[in-house]
């Protein structure tokens, strides 16, 4: 009997060439590997890249830098359709990463990232956000502000008279928080300071109001 070679039907080799694709996708993309977290951080020789949710924000700060004050320590940038984000490479150091979903409800923060090191890679796990809340008074002369942020991040909130203060959408880790006073100028911050730090160390839970005793700062 003779062997026939019987064609595949057209229906059948569609669906398995649209198997390999989906596996293809699933294994590398854009030559990071994907991974069982929701995202991944690869620092190399040139660049700081990995993969996050699609049109995530990015905030890569520099441990211990004041945001706004300190511009050349952050540096900023939104995910790709694909996920895929980048960073060129800072000078040595340490530095961190915050992680913030389209929707402002889920985040990561990567903290201490060792620059020193020739490569790293590192998965991380989005979590539902929390948020920072409380209040500043003290005696601010003409012409100054109080200065509220986390340290080592992006964020912060300016106050021009004692009152309340509220953070949100914060991923969940542990963060410095400060308060100075600022001589605003015409309009125009100067990182000069006036005061001497207040200063708290917190820590954020998933989907929690963290409240902040009051924080006294005063000019000087």
């Amino acid at each position: 009997m003779k062997n026939i070679l019987r064609p595949i039907p057209t229906t059948l080799a569609v669906i398995y060439l649209f198997l390999l694709f989906i596996c293809s996708c699933s294994n590398n993309t854009a030559g990071i590997e994907t991974t069982n977290g929701d995202g991944q951080l690869s620092v190399s020789a040139n660049s700081i890249e990995g993969i996050a949710p699609p049109h995530s924000s990015l905030s890569l700060c520099k441990t211990g830098s004041r945001p706004l004050l300190e511009g050349t320590n952050t540096m900023i940038t939104i995910a790709g359709d694909d996920g895929l984000f980048s960073f060129p490479r800072p000078n040595t150091g340490n530095y961190t990463l915050m992680v913030t979903s389209k929707d402002q409800l889920n985040g990561a923060y990567i903290s201490d990232i060792d620059l020193s090191l020739d490569s790293l890679q590192q998965d991380f796990k989005m979590e539902h956000n929390g948020s920072i809340s409380g209040s500043v008074q003290g005696t601010l002369d003409s012409g100054s502000v109080y200065f509220v942020f986390l340290e080592g991040s992006a964020v912060y909130e300016i106050l021009e008279t004692p009152g309340h203060f509220l953070f949100e959408a914060v991923p969940p880790g542990s963060y410095t928080l400060r308060a100075v006073v600022l001589h605003s100028g015409t309009g125009i911050y100067s990182p000069e300071i006036l005061s001497s730090t207040t200063q708290k160390n917190i820590t954020v839970k998933s989907s929690t109001e963290t409240s902040v005793e009051t924080l006294n700062v005063t000019s000087e």
